[in-house]
């Protein structure tokens, strides 16, 4: 069955039905985690120190935010899937 799930982002926060938020945290989390791949390894050629600044003083903020929008419960898959990307280290 085609069930939809409506909501909407606001303020770089989803809103919205709990599984459109949800659905929500988890592209989020694959767009942050594919980022640091991104980042890291193609700035690390040229300059560890950058790709060490640029993922832990840039980066780093992207799931922090999003950890404070939302309750434990909410964001667990979230957090296990930033977890994989052992780059970033998770404050909240």
């Amino acid at each position: 069955s085609d069930v939809k799930h409506y909501g909407t982002e606001n303020c770089g926060a989803p809103m919205g039905s709990p599984e459109y938020r949800r659905l929500w945290l988890n592209q989020k989390a694959n767009q942050i985690c594919e980022s640091v791949r991104n980042i890291s390894s193609n700035l690390s050629m040229y300059d560890a120190h950058a790709a060490f600044a640029a993922v832990n003083y840039s980066l780093q903020s992207r799931p922090d935010f999003i950890l404070q929008l939302y309750s434990h419960e909410e964001t667990e898959s979230f957090k296990a899937s930033i977890k994989k990307s052992s780059y970033l280290k998770l404050t909240t």
